[in-house]
């Protein structure tokens, strides 16, 4: 990776800042959005124009918990399309040699079989909850296709399960459920959780994605390819795990007039691990402890 100049967008986020420590033989550039705005054209352009680069590792986007798109369904649709449309046009412009985009698997239909395979993408809607995120990003993946198929233009795109990890959102608006957890059990005496706890999830250590990243730049394919351990949790077991971890003794509450989504989530990892080569190596439980033991930290 000596010789790879890499412009990390999202680079100074959580995902981002663990990439750009482990791409650190390579030249990389993390643009901030205070300086390019990469949701209009200019902005992109002025990107490209600072820093001509190799490779693209597209990280920056807008996203959060259920709560939060539930309430801005609209701008996180509008910016998401944004960022994405302008990142590649100007990527595929400027004679970038890979663009590696990163999905979700909110992309995934409402109704897709469990676990979810890539050639399900399109067979339904997804979940009207987090439609406007997974939308934008199916967007994505189509343009990044067409590109493929008309520019000869190499994405590979990855689908990320859910992350976490040191590092992560615990802004009590935006934090994802295992953040949100934690700060939960860590700042409260009676914690209340919204749903059953009986939806399960899939979640992915943020060093495992960053290392699926690193494994991506020597990967090429046009299909998109789950990124994920297979497994999924039930919301009350990991909240359970969090509870112990921080020998929480208050009262565990479950409004069960909140929504939470679908039943379960979870990926078919067979392509990550026979096509990509890859597979995570840190335990929930694991993850958890280190998580927990650097939110913790912060606190002091």
């Amino acid at each position: 990776m000596k010789s790879l100049r890499v412009i990390v967008t999202g680079g100074a986020g959580f995902l981002g800042s663990h990439l750009v420590e482990q791409l650190h033989d390579a030249e990389v550039f993390v643009p901030r959005s205070k300086e390019y705005d990469l949701r209009t054209r200019d902005g992109v352009a002025r990107l490209f124009k600072a820093f001509p680069c190799d490779v693209v590792v597209h990280l920056a986007t807008i996203s959060g918990g259920v709560g939060f798109m539930k309430a801005k369904p609209g701008e996180i649709f509008y910016e998401n399309l944004m960022m994405n449309t302008h990142m590649l046009e100007a990527a595929r412009k400027n004679n970038v040699k890979k663009f590696i985009a990163i999905g979700t698997g909110l992309m995934y239909p409402e109704q897709a079989a469990i676990p979810l395979q890539e050639t399900s993408l399109f067979q339904g809607y997804p979940h009207e909850l987090t439609a406007c995120y997974g939308t934008a990003m199916r967007s994505f993946l189509v343009q990044a296709q067409l590109y493929r198929k008309q520019y000869d233009f190499k994405t590979v795109f990855l689908i990320l399960a859910n992350l976490y990890g040191p590092g992560d959102h615990f802004d009590s608006e935006k934090s994802h459920v295992i953040p949100d957890l934690i700060r939960k059990f860590a700042t409260q005496d009676e914690v209340t959780l919204w749903g059953t706890g009986k939806a399960a999830r899939e979640f992915l250590h943020v060093r495992d994605a960053a290392h699926a990243i690193i494994a991506a730049l020597e990967y090429d394919d046009p299909e998109p390819i789950n990124i994920g351990t297979g497994i999924a949790t039930p919301i009350k077991e990991v909240a359970e795990i969090i509870a112990k971890h921080l020998a929480f003794k208050g009262n565990m509450l479950w409004d069960t007039s909140k929504p939470e989504g679908q039943l379960k989530r979870c990926f078919a990892v067979k392509r990550m691990k026979e096509d990509l080569g890859f597979t995570p190596s840190m335990s929930l439980d694991e993850g958890l402890r280190e998580t927990i033991d650097w939110y913790t930290g912060t606190l002091k």
